[in-house]
């Protein structure tokens, strides 16, 4: 395994996580925010930070 340099951007997320009432919501009815609204902005937010923690993986794994 090859060791990569690292900078402060690897260890820090560039995606925001909206506020969204859909949030207060899904923890209300024991829900994640894709089961009361996979369009909101909040849900938006995490399928972004999902995208984001597998480039990171994926940069390091190649």
């Amino acid at each position: 395994m090859i060791k990569q340099e690292k900078d402060a951007s690897d260890y820090f997320f560039k995606t925001f996580i909206q506020q969204d009432m859909n949030i207060e919501k899904a923890k209300q009815e024991g829900k994640n925010i894709f089961q009361i609204s996979m369009g909101s902005r909040a849900a938006e937010g995490y399928k972004n930070l999902v995208k984001e923690i597998k480039a990171k993986i994926k940069k390091y794994e190649s």
